[in-house]
């Protein structure tokens, strides 16, 4: 088994990672829940054409944080807190995809790698882009070291 493959696993039981997916799942419920959402896509020219028919659209209506549990709580401040760790949630709380139609691009395993996020609102302030990006943020050396190690329990070499 090699490094890719046992992150692989792991990555299936890193808590980041299902918060991330479970947020990504709750975008594409809003999207699928709202019909005027989905004519805006298909007739919308803010929205490039390569993104119509992508398979995951979701939407960002800032409704997520009144479901998610307070900051002040355990497991609030571990979801938020992940959430902001990889970007998506801001400083203050706010999401950073927040009023945007999302196409997140998926790996073979179907673990999110990085966003778009289009506005869809009639009226964009001039000092919000009208086009968002977000990338998974890369593990940082203290995982990728902690994964080196379980390979090398797993094979054992420690």
């Amino acid at each position: 088994m090699k490094t890719r493959e046992v992150e692989q696993m792991l990555g299936k039981f890193n808590q980041d990672e299902v918060y991330l997916q479970q947020l990504f799942s709750y975008y594409r419920k809003r999207y699928l829940e709202d019909k005027n959402i989905q004519l805006f896509v298909g007739a919308s020219e803010r929205i490039p054409d390569k993104y119509r028919e992508h398979s995951y659209i979701g939407l960002c209506d800032r409704t997520v944080g009144l479901l998610l549990p307070k900051t002040k709580t355990l497991d609030g401040g571990a979801i938020r807190g992940s959430l902001k760790q990889a970007g998506l949630f801001l400083p203050t709380g706010g999401e950073l995809l927040r009023g945007c139609m999302v196409f997140p691009e998926r790996n073979k395993s179907q673990q999110i790698l990085s966003a778009v996020g289009y506005r869809y609102g009639a009226r964009i302030h001039p000092w919000q882009s009208p086009v968002i990006q977000w990338v998974k943020p890369e593990q940082d050396n203290y995982i990728n070291q902690g994964m080196k190690f379980v390979e090398e329990v797993i094979y054992g070499k420690a």
